[in-house]
């Protein structure tokens, strides 16, 4: 599925995960006519304000089906994501997981993931996590490093078909 708009999403501890800015910048000029967003963090902490701050940034940003980008915790709440987003009727084309955790299906969402599943791993990664994502057939990258030309070189090839 081709993406059309790839959501580069804020951390849930409030810290930048990645220079977000300068990716969303990088991947615009690699990948002409793709939109690219990087919503501001809620300014509430827990779980809920951020899936609901993400998904009402997404109201009018999106365009085509969406490739969420989380790093570190957030990334424990893409089963969370991906129901608000079929319940906003969007298509969503995969997942990138930065250095996360592994998200855990839960009652909410048991069907997650419900799109192919990218896990990219530094030397931040936390133990465990890139076996997991093995042994769920998930492709996994390792990154050097968070750097914005990293990160965007490492997004390039999933904006186009993940």
């Amino acid at each position: 599925m081709i993406v059309g708009t790839v959501l580069l999403c804020p951390s849930l501890e409030g810290e930048e995960p990645y220079d977000r800015a300068g990716v969303a910048r990088a991947l615009t000029a690699l990948a002409p006519g793709l939109t690219v967003t990087a919503p501001p963090a809620p300014p509430a902490p827990p779980e809920v304000a951020w899936v609901a701050g993400v998904a009402l940034s997404l109201t009018a940003a999106v365009r085509g089906p969406l490739l969420p980008v989380l790093a570190d915790a957030a990334g424990t709440l893409a089963p969370r994501l991906a129901l608000s987003q079929r319940a906003a009727h969007r298509m969503i084309a995969g997942y990138v997981l930065l250095d996360s955790p592994p998200p855990v299906a839960d009652a909410e969402a048991p069907d997650w993931p419900d799109a192919p599943v990218v896990y990219l791993a530094t030397s931040g990664a936390p133990p465990g996590a890139v076996d997991h994502a093995r042994l769920r057939a998930w492709p996994c990258l390792e990154l050097t490093d968070r750097s914005t030309e990293a990160v965007a070189a490492a997004l390039l090839p999933w904006c186009r078909e993940p």
